[in-house]
């Protein structure tokens, strides 16, 4: 089960091949003998600039001298809290398009959420009726609200039936989707939707604390060059004429 919000993300999956056709410059074999660096890249980062519908790419570098790379969709949007009432922008931009209202409530390390009579009579929306979990990913932090956090929809073990027939190729991109997608309510009032179409492993070297070399293993054969400057991350292309800029983003 998806949000409205979300439901659209799954018809990206269709051009995930577009995106690693695009992402092939940037994806190259690992720098051979990854070692323990230290270097202010360590961290995850994210797209500063996103097409229209949000695709970008994630980067988590590791203190080990690993990477990964997700070319995947990331939305940011507002939220609000009133009451046991979690209230997001609407699911459309349709002219009449009403906020989605969710009752929420938080047990623990476990997040509920129930979309409001006004969403479940909409047309199609007969599947929504379930109360939807998840789980919290990072440790809650004292004084912070209890939504505030990372969370991961939480799935039933034997959900599916053994013998259930194979799923289409949409269906495991859904599920996909929907294991992978992460929510981070910050303390500030945005949802950060993160979802990771695939992960991608590559390798670093560090020349300095800003600066180095890095690659991915999907695609041998060549390396590519990483500097920090203003609190922002530059990934450079062999030729040095282009430059992609990402900002740190370390889990709430």
């Amino acid at each position: 089960m998806m949000r409205k919000y979300s439901s659209g993300v799954a018809r990206n999956m269709s051009g995930f091949l577009a995106i690693l056709f695009f992402l092939t410059p940037i994806i190259h074999t690992t720098v051979s003998d990854a070692q323990s660096v230290k270097s202010d890249v360590v961290g995850h980062w994210v797209s500063a600039d996103r097409s229209k519908g949000g695709i970008g790419s994630m980067w988590d570098f590791k203190s080990d001298g690993s990477l990964t790379m997700s070319p995947g969709t990331l939305v940011d949007m507002p939220y609000q809290i009133s009451g046991d009432k979690l209230i997001l922008p609407p699911g459309t931009t349709h002219a009449d398009a009403k906020p989605q209202v969710f009752s929420f409530r938080v047990d623990g390390n476990i997040l509920y959420e129930l979309p409001d009579e006004t969403a479940l009579s909409q047309p199609g929306k007969d599947q929504l009726k379930k109360e939807i979990k998840f789980t919290r990913v990072t440790a809650a932090k004292p004084g912070d609200p209890p939504i505030v956090g990372t969370w991961k929809m939480a799935f039933e073990e034997g959900a599916v039936p053994s013998a259930a027939p194979p799923a289409s190729s949409e269906q495991r991109g859904r599920e996909i989707i929907l294991h992978n997608t992460v929510h981070t309510y910050t303390k500030d009032g945005v949802l950060k939707l993160r979802i990771p179409f695939a992960f991608i492993p590559g390798s670093y070297n560090v020349a300095d604390s800003k600066s180095g070399a890095f690659s991915i293993s999907a695609s041998p054969g060549r390396v590519f060059k990483y500097r920090l400057a203003d609190g922002k991350l530059y990934l450079t292309q062999p030729d040095g004429k282009t430059e992609d800029v990402y900002v740190r983003e370390d889990n709430e």
